[in-house]
């Protein structure tokens, strides 16, 4: 995997809207006992969010680095790793 650099902007449907869903995924992981259902995040699979990993990835996967625009469309299927994250940075 190589390196990118982040200089496309932060589209403002992920500034305004990811907050508040970050804000609703802590609340979903901070119950006792944890839910054993990960919470669904929509704001990532916005069209503008799209467009901006589309022109950061250079139209390629973000893991693989296959150029995916010639056979399929762009699907954000995760973006955190599946196995399990400790915290919000990570």
């Amino acid at each position: 995997m190589r390196r990118v650099a982040r200089t496309v902007p932060a589209p403002d449907d992920l500034i305004e809207k990811g907050g508040a869903e970050l804000q609703k995924a802590r609340a979903h992981y901070a119950t006792d006992p944890p839910p054993k259902k990960s919470y669904a995040f929509k704001t990532y699979k916005l069209r503008s969010v799209k467009d901006a990993l589309e022109a950061m990835f250079h139209g390629k996967c973000a893991y693989c680095e296959t150029f995916y625009a010639s056979t399929q469309p762009l699907d954000v299927e995760h973006f955190r790793p599946k196995g399990a994250v400790a915290d919000a940075d990570g």
